[in-house]
């Protein structure tokens, strides 16, 4: 239902959906949900189109989803630091 949501045609409701799943971005660990791929394949494929929405509220809500999509992934030069 959610990734129905990023292609309605009412822009509200693509915006709501692409906040939801940066609450769902923020909320996941790349240990537990992202490290084997599919979810984080899976997520990657529902966000990329509100980047390219028409409206600007509905890019700034995705930019925020991938924002915290990228947050979830740890950075392997900070382990060496």
């Amino acid at each position: 239902l959610l990734e129905k949501s990023t292609k309605h045609i009412n822009r509200f409701i693509r915006e709501t959906a692409y906040h939801t799943y940066a609450a769902i971005c923020n909320a996941i660990t790349y240990d537990k949900t992202l490290k084997d791929g599919k979810l984080g394949d899976e997520l990657a494929a529902i966000i990329k189109y509100g980047l390219s929405d028409n409206w600007s509220q509905v890019r700034y809500a995705s930019s925020h989803a991938v924002r915290n999509f990228f947050n979830a992934i740890p950075d392997p030069l900070e382990k060496d630091i």
